[in-house]
């Protein structure tokens, strides 16, 4: 491209009265910080350096490419990118094969650079000038890196805001699924409307404390003695001593403590209504621990009416055998041992979160 261009000189015809103006292409300026350091350097900028041609004019790649019948600014920026990419050029004289004659001072960010040129009769570049030049590029670089930082963000908040409104609407469909779930097998297990709104009230207020307890842990997990005491407390006070739980606290993911959340109030409920807890000599005795294989809960009533097994599966054994396997990849076991039920819970390790 070189042997193309027309090397330009200066002529007294070029030369321009008055202060230079700002710069093109700058950032623009904000209140305070890099942006006010931005607009001071702009203001020496003007004081100190006095140029004939392309005063204070930016030449970056929305001006085109650098053919032959490019703008000066644009080739001497092309030229510049090739023979001296550095960050302050200042040249007293430039060379032949440059596409302009006389001194040039230049400061690039990026690919954008800004340029003065002045006749080859005019005074060298002065120190002061160098520096104002290499104080305009440090606020400049200084001014374009906070907006960056802005800008990166930006993009962060508008990349989080579209996870949280994925993950609320990936909750609320299995909020909606729950609560669809219930209804249904509410319906199938009632034996009269009364009896189902009455059940399809406890579980949604059972499935709605589970919620609260995920809420003010930000959703990390519940612990586990809290939802055990949210199921099971109204029964053991009105029970009176009746009712025994033991084991350490530990965290269960979302997922796990909603189905356990699920399973202890059926349990409860129906040692309420046809187990031990339905007698005044019955108990209910609820442990766990915590093994390599994860999570292993036991329930054993005792005292109570004697049990058998169910004709017809309802909502409570859903609940019990199908969240455990289907939901979490864990295990249950029903007994209807003669002389109380039993029901061993298995949840793998993978549901247990780790306590901060």
């Amino acid at each position: 491209m070189l042997a193309t261009e027309t090397r330009e000189s200066l002529g007294p015809s070029d030369a321009k009265d008055g202060p230079s103006q700002p710069a093109q292409g700058l950032p623009a300026p904000s209140d305070g910080g890099s942006g006010a350091a931005l607009l001071r350097a702009r203001a020496d900028l003007a004081r100190s350096i006095a140029c004939d041609r392309l005063d204070v004019l930016a030449a970056g790649p929305e001006l085109g490419p650098a053919g032959p019948d490019a703008p000066l600014p644009v080739r001497l920026a092309a030229w510049l990118d090739r023979a001296a990419p550095g960050g302050l050029i200042a040249l007293d004289r430039l060379p032949p094969e440059a596409p302009a004659a006389g001194r040039l001072l230049s400061i690039a960010l990026t690919r954008e650079r800004i340029l003065w040129l002045r006749g080859a009769a005019a005074p060298p570049w002065s120190e002061a000038e160098r520096a104002t030049a290499a104080a305009l590029r440090t606020a400049w670089l200084e001014a374009a890196l906070e907006e960056a930082e802005r800008e990166a963000a930006r993009n962060a908040a508008a990349s989080q805001q579209a996870f949280l409104m994925a993950e609320l609407d990936h909750r609320l469909k299995n909020i909606m699924a729950n609560v669809q779930a219930l209804v249904r097998l509410s319906r199938h297990g009632a034996t009269s409307v009364e009896d189902f709104i009455s059940d399809l009230e406890q579980r949604l207020r059972a499935l709605a404390a589970a919620h609260g307890l995920l809420h003010r842990s930000r959703r990390q997990g519940a612990q586990l003695r809290a939802l055990v005491a949210l199921e099971l407390g109204p029964h053991a006070a009105r029970a009176g001593g009746r009712v025994a739980t033991r084991g350490p606290d530990m965290l269960l993911r979302p997922p796990a403590a909603l189905a356990l959340s699920l399973a202890l109030h059926e349990l409860a409920t129906n040692a309420a209504k046809h187990g031990a807890l339905s007698v005044p000599e019955g108990r209910v005795w609820l442990s766990w621990r915590q093994g390599s294989a994860g999570l292993l809960l036991r329930w054993h009533e005792s005292g109570g009416p004697p049990v058998r097994a169910p004709q017809r599966r309802g909502f409570g054994l859903t609940v019990i055998e199908r969240s455990m396997a289907h939901g979490l990849g864990g295990t249950s076991r029903l007994e209807f041992a003669a002389s109380g039920l039993r029901c061993t819970i298995g949840i793998p390790a993978t549901q247990l979160a780790p306590v901060a």
